[in-house]
């Protein structure tokens, strides 16, 4: 039993690595800086949840200590846009021209997923993850 236990870990820890080095690769590929802390954010410009990040990323002064990414499945014409008004706050990945992997970091149900050093969080719902962000901030202010 302690034999399996530990082929378990190991294998976890395998994966854990193995993502964060394909992350890293995916941020080198599009030019992002790597932080310790680090967002991928999957949306559709189509879903009711596009309004409230696009006022949340609106509202907010910079991206912080976090890198955060957003794979935009929209027009290119509203990709270009979105690159433009958020810029200082995120980077805008055209989920349409991207390379198959980013959506293979993001498999479905994940619309979230948050690097924090060696901790990870999957997030089904990016309303949920904004809220817990905000709350969050206010807590640290």
């Amino acid at each position: 039993m302690i034999g399996i236990a530990s082929l378990l870990w190991h294998y976890k820890k395998q994966v854990r690595q193995s993502e964060s080095a394909l992350l890293h690769h995916l941020f080198a590929q599009e030019g992002i800086p790597v932080h310790d802390h680090n967002v991928v954010i999957r949306i559709d410009y189509a879903q009711p949840a596009y309004k409230v990040l696009d006022e949340w990323l609106s509202s907010r002064a910079d991206s912080g200590p976090a890198t955060f990414v957003i794979l935009l499945t929209a027009p290119g014409w509203l990709c270009q846009i979105k690159r433009k008004s958020w810029d200082a706050r995120a980077w805008i990945v055209d989920a349409s021209a991207c390379h198959p992997v980013w959506h293979a970091l993001l498999s479905s149900p994940y619309t979230v997923f948050e690097l924090i050093g060696n901790q990870r969080r999957y997030y089904t719902d990016q309303q949920l993850f904004l809220e817990q962000t905000r709350q969050e901030a206010i807590a640290v202010s």
